[in-house]
This record gives C-alpha cells, structure tokens and sequence, in this order.
C-alpha cells in the first residue's frame, strides 16, 4: 500500500481523540465510553503530535488543529513545523502539502483496500460499539482503551491504538498509535469544542 494511504489511516485514526466522554467520573472506562462519544456530532480541537521513528534521529514534533463533523468529514491541518493537511469528505480524501505546491485527491471508493481500512477505522471514530467489536479487540484500563486491529491488513499499518481518557467530563485526551515495527505517534489534544 502507497504511502498516501497509509498516511490516511493514520490522520483517520487521530480524530476520535479529540471527543469528549460525558461520563459520570465515578464510572470506569468500558464499552458504555463508545455510547458517550457517539452523542457529539461535531469537534474541533488542537493537537500535538511526536513521532518517534527508527529513521529519525530525534522524535519529530508537529502541532495544528483537526475538525470532524459526522459521518464523514475530517480536517487534520498541520501548522508546525511545515503546512500540509489532510481532508475527507466522504469518499474524497484530499492531501495538501502548500510548502511544496502539491495536493492529491483520492476517491477512496476507486480503492477497495484503501476504502475497506478507511471504513474500519471510521467504524471506531463513529463510536459504533458493535462495529468496533467488529474491527478491533478492546482492551479497557482505568484510563482508557487499547484497541488492536482484527484485520491482518489493518494490523500491517497499526499495531495498536490507545486511547488516554480523562474524567470530569470523560474525554480523550491523547492518543498513541503504535506501528508493527516499534515506531509510534503520541497525540495529546487541547482546546476542544464541541457540538
């Protein structure tokens, strides 16, 4: 798989951790957190994210903002420490890079592969519980949820996801995305709005 796709499912991925959880905070994370996170319908958010690859000598830090409306609408704008973001509406995914003059638009539904992981990932950023069951193997802890993929395809690109919550109201607060080979992307979130 090309790498605009995988850069795709990792964008996909990022949004859900923007949700906030409006759970009693007495009550522990479990599969009720899918329930909570499906009443927003729309977030917007800040974000942090550190990549900590192999190839890279010292983790990679970029910040910007993400926007997701539901079903399908997604704006993961990276502002530092080079423009480029990443849009779906849809089907449509479309890659901008300004620095470089370069965009790409995708119809993911020319796509079997691509669109088949996208769906599953947005599967779990729709907060489906049983689409989620579908798609992942849900681990839950005091402070959150690990979500390892089902699907072998799925699974080449992602190790796992987890998902940091806190209480007073529930909310995703950070997210790590952890690769097969031992790379993994930390996002942390701040500034949420939701609707």
């Amino acid at each position: 798989m090309n790498q605009p796709y995988i850069r795709f499912f990792r964008a996909s991925l990022l949004v859900a951790a923007g949700l906030v959880v409006p759970l009693d905070s007495a009550m522990a994370v479990d599969a009720t957190i899918w329930t909570e996170l499906a009443r927003s319908t729309e977030l917007s958010a800040t974000f942090t994210q550190v990549q900590h690859r192999a190839v890279l000598k010292r983790p990679l830090t970029s910040t910007g903002t993400v926007h997701f409306s539901r079903p399908q609408e997604l704006a993961w704008v990276v502002e530092t420490p080079s423009k480029s973001s990443f849009t779906l509406k849809n089907s449509i995914a479309t890659m901008s890079f300004p620095d470089l003059g370069m965009t790409e638009v995708v119809d993911l539904a020319s796509v079997p592969d691509a669109s088949r992981l996208a769906t599953s990932l947005l599967v779990w950023m729709q907060a489906d519980a049983a689409l989620v069951d579908r798609d992942f193997a849900v681990t839950y802890r005091s402070d959150g949820a690990r979500l390892t993929p089902k699907d072998p395809q799925l699974a080449k690109l992602i190790a796992s996801i987890d998902l940091t919550v806190a209480p007073s109201p529930w909310r995703v607060t950070a997210v790590s995305l952890n690769e097969p080979g031992g790379d993994h992307v930390d996002i942390t979130f701040g500034n949420l709005a939701l609707k």
